[in-house]
C-alpha cells in the first residue's frame, strides 16, 4: 500500500522489518528541494509537555461498572506509559489497578479510537489507529480526538493525568481544529 512505516510485529516496512536506529538512513524516492509556498505551510505549534501530558476524556460507555471511588481514583492519579505502546495502543500502569464491581468482562462491542479499555487486571490500555473493531473489556472512557496526538507522541515511562470533559466541549474542539485545518487548506490553495 506504499506505506513508509514499520509495522514491527508483522515485520513490515522499516529496515528488515526492525524500528530505526541511531546510524540507518532513508532514501526518498523523489527528493524536493523546494516547495511552494513553505513558510505558509505550517499550523500553530503544538506544545508537548516534559512532564505529565494532560488527555481529557469522556466518559462511557461502561463507566457504570466502576464506583464512584474508582472513577475519582481514576482521574485523581497518574499512569506510567509503558513499553507496551504502538500503533494498536498504549498500556499504562497505575500504582493501584482500577477495580470493576464485576469481573471486567462485557459482550464484545465496538471500539473507537482512543477508547479506555480496563481488562480485569484493572490496568488501562488507549486503544490508537490499529486497533481491533471489537472488544470484551469495560471502557471507562474515550480520549478525546485532539489530545491523541499528545500520546501519540510520547514516550515510555512518561507520567499520564486525565481530566473528565463533557462530549459538547470534545465536539467543539474538534470542530475548532478542522476550522483551522480548512482555513490552512484555502491559504495554501489561494496561493498555488
Amino acid at each position: 500500500m506504499n506505506s513508509k512505516s514499520t509495522l514491527m510485529r508483522n515485520h513490515l516496512g522499516g529496515v528488515s522489518g526492525r524500528k530505526l536506529k541511531r546510524g540507518d538512513k532513508i532514501g526518498f524516492l523523489n527528493p524536493k528541494t523546494q516547495l511552494l509556498y513553505m513558510e505558509k505551510r505550517k499550523m500553530e505549534q503544538e506544545l508537548f509537555p516534559q512532564k505529565d501530558i494532560i488527555l481529557r476524556v469522556v466518559t462511557g460507555p461502561q463507566d457504570y461498572e466502576f464506583s464512584e471511588e474508582e472513577i475519582r481514583s481514576f482521574f485523581s492519579s497518574r499512569a506510567e506509559i509503558t513499553q507496551e505502546f504502538d500503533r494498536m495502543g498504549c498500556r499504562l500502569k497505575r500504582k493501584e489497578p482500577l477495580k470493576h464491581k464485576g469481573d471486567g468482562n462485557i459482550i464484545s462491542d465496538g471500539v473507537a479510537f482512543g477508547s479506555i479499555q480496563i481488562p480485569t487486571n484493572g490496568q488501562p490500555i488507549i486503544m490508537l489507529a490499529d486497533r481491533q473493531t471489537t472488544g470484551g473489556y469495560t471502557k471507562l472512557g474515550t480520549v478525546i480526538s485532539v489530545d491523541i496526538p499528545k500520546l501519540a507522541q510520547s514516550v515510555p515511562g512518561r507520567q499520564v493525568r486525565f481530566i473528565r470533559v463533557g462530549i459538547h466541549l470534545a465536539q467543539d474542539l474538534y470542530l475548532k481544529q478542522l476550522r483551522e485545518i480548512k482555513r490552512l487548506e484555502k491559504e495554501l490553495g489561494q496561493n498555488s
